[in-house]
């Protein structure tokens, strides 16, 4: 269902950024060396989607997701990241719909070092709203070198057993859930009335509040995007320690039965488990980044409520 889904070899039908800076060899190997960490570089193909999967064609079946697999053999040469936590070399596919409007972007992260030839394979969910998708090989905010040799785009299918383990996890973790919350509904509830509308609405906050994120990353203009995402981002990342400092002080505060560290780790494991529910939900990899602030969250809150702890008992003397 893509119109061109074989890449042409070499440099031939790609287009570049900063050519001086992108050579090929005899042997068709292709080299992205960037001297300036401040300079983008770019070796890009791009590809519209058949418009025709639109109207579903006989014998497909749409509820399977479109799926592209991303590949390509890579090796980094003393690569050095200049920004933490930004570009180094990465492979990546930008989704993009009728309109030219960028949907999202997708990457496999390269080394930060010098490494041998590696396979590098990942594969992407095609948004419904996509109608072309730009294929990627850059660098930002690094220096040293990237080598090519071969790279692949190809449509795969989710095979049957894929959704068999989704169910099976989709149980799982909504079990886990339920035994974990009832156990603190239920004290909580003999304690304090009070405290369970207060978390009620909390967790209703947090899903307006992801609603809100996600309406502002579609409807937002380009233009807007940095700031935008840094607003979104820095809201996401408030949200969640504020959500987990109130409720590791409630839950230590209300349920005399736990220790505080118990707490601790129980919200952790509920961290992890809102996170990993997106494999599950969305179909796609948990982010790293939501579990590792879900972790700082948590010790933040778990901290605050042992002083609490310590204040209460001095109070109480």
């Amino acid at each position: 269902w893509l119109e061109n889904p074989e890449f042409k070899a070499g440099l031939e039908g790609w287009k570049i950024s900063n050519p001086q800076y992108i050579k090929q060899n005899a042997f068709g190997v292709v080299t992205l060396s960037l001297p300036e960490p401040k300079k983008y570089l770019a070796l890009y193909q791009r590809f519209r989607i058949d418009s025709r999967l639109s109207q579903t064609p006989e014998g497909m079946d749409r509820t399977q997701p479109l799926l592209l697999q991303l590949s390509g053999i890579v090796r980094t040469f003393a690569v050095r990241k200049e920004v933490k936590d930004r570009y180094q070399g990465r492979l990546s596919l930008a989704f993009y719909d009728d309109k030219g409007k960028r949907i999202n972007i997708n990457s496999i992260a390269l080394p930060s070092h010098s490494s041998r030839w590696q396979e590098y394979r990942k594969v992407f969910k095609v948004p419904e709203q996509a109608a072309s998708v730009r294929m990627n090989v850059h660098m930002w905010y690094a220096t040293g070198s990237v080598q090519v040799k071969a790279l692949h785009l190809v449509p795969v299918k989710q095979k049957a057993e894929a959704k068999v383990v989704q169910y099976v996890g989709l149980a799982i973790w909504i079990g886990m859930m339920i035994w974990l919350m009832w156990g603190y509904a239920r004290s909580i509830w003999q304690t304090s009335k009070v405290t369970v509308l207060f978390v009620s609405v909390l967790m209703l906050g947090a899903i307006i509040s992801g609603d809100m994120k996600q309406q502002l990353m579609n409807q937002l203009p380009e233009l807007l995007f940095s700031m935008t995402s840094f607003l979104v981002v820095t809201q996401d990342m408030l949200a969640h320690f504020l959500f987990f400092f109130i409720a590791a002080l409630v839950m230590v505060s209300v349920c005399h039965h736990k220790a505080w560290w118990q707490v601790v780790v129980d919200l952790i494991l509920l961290g992890i488990f809102i996170e990993c529910a997106q494999v599950f939900v969305e179909g796609r990899t948990a982010d790293f980044m939501d579990i590792w602030v879900d972790i700082l969250g948590v010790v933040t809150g778990g901290l605050v409520a042992w002083f609490w702890l310590l204040i209460r008992s001095f109070i109480r003397r």
